[in-house]
């Protein structure tokens, strides 16, 4: 299943890990590590932050991918269930039963 991991970290810490030389590089390797399908950094809130799409097999996935936004960057963290167009087309049937069920 599909997330969309959203992270922001404080500027006074953020600027201590801006002066690592290997900053970029460890934002590369974690990318890497957490399986991500895309990562876009970008103001998040007025910090530095970004949004990250993975892809989850199992629920503990959770907790291993956050810990390192936690751990490494003292980042508040959202996630967010998302879908493509191919997942909203599969669900379609089930989404027109609710409907009529449920949408009166």
């Amino acid at each position: 299943m599909k997330f969309l991991v959203t992270f922001s970290f404080p500027t006074e810490s953020g600027n201590k890990k801006l002066a690592d030389p290997e900053f970029g590089a460890k934002f590369g390797s974690l990318f890497k590590e957490i399986g991500a399908e895309a990562a876009y950094l970008c103001p998040v809130g007025g910090k530095r932050g970004g949004y990250v799409i993975v892809n989850f097999s199992d629920a503990s996935n959770v907790a291993v991918i956050l810990e390192k936004f936690w751990f490494w960057l003292n980042a508040d963290v959202e996630i967010i269930p998302v879908m493509i167009p191919e997942d909203l087309a599969k669900a379609m049937p089930e989404i027109k039963t609710s409907m009529n069920k449920w949408g009166q």
